[in-house]
């Protein structure tokens, strides 16, 4: 099965040396619409604002955000190269993987789509809460099919697309249903889900790579 290379450039704000610190420094830009994720590196917290796929999109968000607003930033690259796994299974369940890690890229890579398209007044809440509730029937679907056929001892790939997949309808669902005091709230949410999601899926790769 190959697997392509997952990468994500995120917005880093701060970085601070205890969690609590963080959470306060997190939650000053969650206020402002940006996703005020945690990301642990080493013995410091990254406080992260927002995720995007490619560099050239993290730069001029970057750019926009000093000369707007004089905020300084960094951009810390994320994800895992690309993969060769053998995969002891029949071709009906090698198919159900790769739709799985596919599904789940790219329902990701929407998520974080959505976050922008309402920052820039294309999108509004009630549409945005639609794809979500279409997204998740989807990824239901994919998730249904791909637990049929791994059976009831699935092995390390089938497991970890479950869970991630689970985790991808569960947020799916949750923002479905979102009510935000406001619009800029609501962004912050999809794209701290965006971000988490990007971070956990990088992670399994680069576990099956290990």
């Amino acid at each position: 099965v190959e697997i392509s290379a997952l990468n994500a450039y995120l917005i880093q704000l701060g970085a601070c040396d205890s969690a609590e610190e963080a959470r306060v420094e997190a939650a000053r830009y969650v206020q402002r619409g940006a996703a005020g994720y945690l990301l642990p590196q080493g013995e410091r917290q990254l406080v992260i604002g927002a995720g995007y796929d490619t560099m050239a999109e993290a730069e001029s968000v970057q750019k926009r955000l000093y000369e707007d607003e004089r905020l300084l930033s960094e951009i810390q690259a994320l994800g895992s190269p690309a993969l060769t796994l053998r995969v002891t299974a029949a071709p009906v369940q090698v198919d159900a993987l790769r739709e799985a890690e596919a599904h789940l890229r790219e329902q990701t890579a929407a998520m974080g789509q959505t976050a922008f398209a309402i920052d820039a007044g294309e999108v509004d809440a009630p549409t945005a809460r639609a794809r979500f509730s279409v997204g998740r029937d989807k990824t239901a679907d994919v998730l249904g099919r791909l637990s049929a056929v791994a059976g009831d001892q699935p092995g390390a790939v089938a497991s970890g697309l479950i869970d991630l997949l689970a985790q991808l309808r569960d947020k799916q669902s949750q923002l479905s249903s979102a009510e935000m005091k406001t619009t800029l709230s609501f962004s912050s949410k999809i794209k701290y889900n965006y971000i988490d999601l990007r971070v956990r899926h990088s992670a399994f790769l680069n576990s099956l790579g290990a």
